[in-house]
């Protein structure tokens, strides 16, 4: 087998598992057996699971950072201000998009990033922000452009609620779907479409400019028993 041969088998079926059950319960011996490779290989080419979920982040980050980029510099070259909901949906469409091979691309991604704050894997959390780090600064800088009334912090804070929104739905989204075939919704029937009707309500709630009491509870009346 070639050596790129190896190395794509352990990836793709890594990413798979990953994206499936975690990281915290995936083994390495779990993915050599599937890959149909030794675990020789995989310290040889990785040296460790964390190097290896890094290796296959990357795979999704460099399209998906490429992408955004672009959006960013054709805003910054622009005229008047950002929309807040147009980059919300350019983010989360672009997350989307995966490595523009499938749909289902995506959604392994999303469920990739959910995997790895929620089961807080340090190591690997540690090397997404130092990866996003300059473009995730240009995005909220252009995102504070278009909520001009909210402070850099508010908005960072917001951002954080948002992708809070996002993991949840993606984390559950089998109870979620559930739900809303219960209910009967229309047109929401796969994770792309809920995360599409997310983002107004999203842009409304977080970053249009804060009704009443947003923001600082003490101007909420307070509530008698």
């Amino acid at each position: 087998m070639k050596q790129a041969d190896t190395i794509g088998r352990i990836m793709d079926t890594a990413e798979r598992l990953f994206a499936e059950k975690g990281f915290s319960q995936t083994s390495l011996r779990t993915i050599t057996r599937l890959a149909r490779v030794n675990l020789a290989s995989v310290n040889y080419h990785f040296g460790s699971k964390d190097i290896l979920a890094q290796a296959v982040f990357a795979r999704f980050l460099g399209p998906l950072l490429t992408r955004l980029e672009s959006r960013l510099q054709q805003i910054e070259n622009g005229t008047g201000t950002p929309d807040a909901q147009q980059l919300i949906a350019c983010l989360l469409s672009d997350m989307v998009a995966g490595r523009l091979v499938d749909k289902q691309d995506g959604e392994d991604f999303l469920r990739l990033l959910t995997w790895a704050y929620t089961q807080k894997r340090g190591e690997l959390l540690q090397y997404l922000h130092k990866t996003c780090d300059d473009v995730l600064s240009r995005y909220l800088q252009a995102l504070g452009k278009a909520v001009p009334e909210l402070s850099a912090s508010e908005v960072r804070w917001r951002v954080h609620f948002l992708m809070g929104a996002v993991f949840f739905t993606v984390a559950h989204f089998d109870t979620v779907r559930s739900v809303l075939d219960a209910e009967r919704e229309p047109g929401a029937t796969s994770l792309e479409q809920v995360l599409q009707e997310l983002v107004p309500s999203l842009a409304k709630g977080m970053f249009l400019s804060p009704p009443g009491c947003a923001g600082d509870w003490s101007l909420c009346p307070s509530s008698s028993m």
